[in-house]
């Protein structure tokens, strides 16, 4: 799994799971330093194809009857479950207020900065 950027702590496995499918690819904020790290678009697609594969796949998925709806919902929770494994994030560049949670934790000279600009 991948670590913040800015303070080195791991991302939870329950966290990246609520964010990609409950919240739909919401960024994730770092519990230590509240940086927030959005999701890469190579981690969109692959979750994307990784979903709609199979099912292009078959030519006709209910002809074989239900053993193909059941080894697709078992596909889809490994899916899920693997999740946390393949995903990748970034910091946007340039944005001073969210690399640092909103002003709380950010140094006096970015928030002068800030303001002056």
């Amino acid at each position: 799994m991948q670590k913040c950027s800015n303070c080195s702590s791991q991302f939870k496995r329950k966290n990246i799971i609520k964010s990609v499918w409950l919240r739909g690819y919401s960024p994730i904020l770092c519990e230590n330093c509240n940086t927030k790290h959005y999701f890469n678009v190579s981690t969109r697609w692959i979750v994307g194809l990784s979903i709609g594969g199979p099912l292009f796949m078959l030519y006709r998925p209910f002809y074989y009857g239900y053993y193909i709806l059941l080894g697709y919902i078992l596909w889809l929770a490994l899916v899920i479950y693997l999740t946390p494994s393949f995903a990748r994030y970034h910091i946007k560049a340039g944005n001073m207020l969210e690399r640092y949670g909103g002003g709380n934790n950010m140094p006096i000279i970015y928030k002068i900065l800030i303001s002056i600009f």
